[in-house]
């Protein structure tokens, strides 16, 4: 659905007939001389007279190298990768295909527009969807031949040693180390990281993978990945080491030929938003030629994505449709939870609670992705005894009339004081705020609001607040936590502090080494937590953890990635955006799961900052009458 024209302007078209459900079909003749140019004939057909056909899966290319092919004895111009195509798949006999270069208009924009949300049902009817991979290169038959040997992989039983010896290859399975080579470059192929490839593959009825004269099956591209990815869809290579960055917009794709079934069972039990919800953040790492189509893909595989969002228009500036998204999204489930994704680059021009769907989407704790699925968050600061507490439909909030200001209705609960270190990487220096502090910025207050009930120490109130804020809330790794943090710093008076230290370091060096300064209820952490030396207490080797302790030091380095320690003027414990200010206010707006950030404008009104983990509210608790009485409507910019 490119802006590309691959073919030459020279192809008369005539408007699609819409009432019939009306496409274009090319017919491919075999050719008598392999070295003919393809000769092709297109032709109007209806999709409700079942006529057959095979649909095409395939990159452009570069449109800029073309060939010669004739259609309708018309010269056109396509692009090197279309011809290879029409030409490897003409070798067997006439071939009718669905074919998006010329069978939409491309210089007709309204055409393309309105063909957006017809692709699924053109590629669904399709008898066939044939995936053009390319000429063959890089060992790519050695990687066709894997996929088929691993055809009869069994998920519940076996390894892939196992599968590959049940059809009596050599026992000596490492004299496949080519073949597992050869299949890491074919998944690099660019095929894999377009957009519009996802709902082409996951939406076919049968599927051919053709790569040179090479073949193989959709069932054999299943098991295959089966094989080299976790259950938490991350992709792992049997005998070889490979760096997985360039391979992102393939993790997209495989995420949804796993969850193909998930998919189809969405609107059950589900809201119809949160299928659309789901294709937009899964849709977030693939490529597209126009960043248009990084929505509008998504809308093709969201069941209700034509309900929720008007025709795809190719001619409305990108700002536009990413505001429509989110308010098409944030009307249809009275939940505003979703601004949460916003602010996620300097480098736009969208309002701070619009998140920017063409782009890479920011973590967030409102929707936690386990790998079967967008699955709601365990928060519902805005409401009292998890959900219990209902507000009226207009309180969820609203979009002003120009649509870049959203005005929701909740109260400011306390203000950020002092913030942890940031640990930024090479990569994000280059996209950071010349106005933030990223350094530790020390608290104003002077006391915690942790203090337990009799009998417990102030010493464990506090910890367990750093622990839980430290995962995110996430108290299944709470216990592993506190384990590991009790043994870093009950141990650190003793001798072989040094050596303590450097482990602690090690550990949590993004964490301890840049916060341990930070003071809390008016002594710094580190105080908190170096008692004097106990000399019946043995020293611990803390590098030796248990899985509790592991799953803890995991969890941390991930949320430390985007978030930064925070302590409020009232002496909350949690975590905030990187972006977090001294002064931003920590608010609680109705119809939001999690705490946000807000920041005054000197022109008035509030850009939003980002979602906050607090500790002691995530659940309702600061939803009481006194609070509600102080409502107040927020004009985010």
């Amino acid at each position: 659905m490119s802006l590309n024209i691959s073919a030459s302007n020279t192809l008369p078209y005539r408007p699609l007939n819409e009432s019939l459900d009306e496409i274009r079909l090319l017919t491919v003749y075999q050719a008598d001389d392999e070295s003919e140019p393809a000769n092709c004939k297109l032709e109007y057909v209806s999709l409700n007279d079942s006529y057959p056909y095979r649909a095409l899966s395939y990159c452009w290319g570069d449109p800029m190298v073309t060939r010669t092919i004739y259609v309708n004895d018309h010269e056109v111009q396509a692009t090197e990768n279309l011809e290879e195509a029409l030409r490897e798949l003409r070798r067997h006999g006439d071939v009718r295909l669905w074919v998006d270069a010329l069978c939409i208009n491309q210089r007709d924009i309204d055409e393309r527009s309105r063909q957006v949300l017809r692709m699924v049902k053109i590629y669904a009817n399709a008898s066939e969807t044939v995936a053009w991979l390319g000429k063959a290169a890089d060992n790519s038959d050695l990687a066709l031949d894997l996929m088929h040997i691993l055809s009869n992989y069994d998920a519940d039983k076996d390894t892939w040693e196992s599968a590959m010896k049940r059809q009596n290859q050599p026992e000596e399975v490492s004299a496949y180390r080519d073949h597992w080579t050869a299949l890491e470059a074919f998944l690099s192929r660019p095929y894999w990281n377009r957009i519009w490839i996802i709902q082409e593959v996951v939406f076919a009825r049968q599927l051919l993978i053709c790569c040179g004269s090479a073949h193989a099956t959709g069932i054999h591209l299943g098991t295959t990945l089966q094989v080299i990815t976790s259950q938490s869809g991350e992709l792992r290579w049997p005998m070889i080491d490979r760096s997985q960055a360039s391979l992102d917009g393939t993790l997209s794709f495989v995420s949804f030929v796993r969850l193909r079934q998930f998919i189809l069972e969405l609107g059950g039990g589900w809201y119809p938003w949160k299928d659309l919800l789901f294709a937009l953040k899964r849709c977030n790492r693939a490529l597209a030629t126009l960043p248009h189509d990084n929505i509008y893909a998504s809308l093709a595989l969201a069941k209700t994505g034509a309900e929720l969002l008007p025709a795809p228009d190719y001619s409305l500036p990108l700002e536009e449709i990413c505001i429509s998204t989110t308010t098409a999204i944030v009307s249809a489930s009275k939940d505003l939870s979703i601004i949460c994704l916003g602010k996620n680059s300097l480098e736009t021009n969208l309002p701070s609670w619009v998140p920017d769907w063409c782009d890479r989407l920011p973590p967030t704790m409102v929707f936690r992705d386990e790998g079967n699925g967008l699955l709601d968050t365990i928060y519902m600061a805005a409401s009292s005894s998890g959900g219990s507490f209902s507000f009226p439909d207009k309180h969820t909030g609203g979009v002003s009339e120009h649509g870049h200001i959203l005005i929701a209705k909740g109260f400011i609960l306390d203000m950020v004081s002092g913030l942890g270190a940031v640990d930024l990487d090479q990569k994000s220096r280059n996209n950071i705020s010349l106005e933030t502090d990223y350094d530790c910025i020390p608290p104003d207050q002077k006391r915690s609001l942790y203090l337990l009930q009799e009998g417990v120490g102030l010493e464990v109130g506090i910890l367990e607040a750093f622990c839980t804020s430290l995962v995110i809330g996430k108290r299944e790794y709470l216990s592993g936590g506190l384990n590991l943090l009790n043994a870093l710093f009950n141990t650190s008076g003793i001798h072989e502090t040094t050596r303590l230290r450097d482990q602690i370091k090690y550990l949590l060096e993004q964490w301890f080494s840049k916060d341990r300064l930070i003071k809390v209820h008016g002594r710094v952490m580190e105080e908190w937590y170096n008692p004097a030396p106990d000399a019946t207490r043995p020293i611990r080797n803390v590098c030796a953890q248990g899985s509790g302790e592991q799953y803890f030091h995991d969890e941390t380095q991930a949320a430390l990635k985007h978030k930064r320690l925070l302590i409020t003027h009232e002496g909350r414990i949690g975590m905030a955006p990187h972006e977090a200010r001294k002064g931003d206010k920590v608010c609680i707006l109705l119809g939001c799961r999690v705490p946000v950030l807000l920041r005054e404008r000197q022109e008035g009104g509030y850009e939003l900052v980002g979602e906050a983990y607090v500790q002691g509210i995530m659940h309702g608790e600061s939803v009481t009458d006194e609070n509600i009485d102080r409502l107040e409507d927020f004009e985010i910019y």
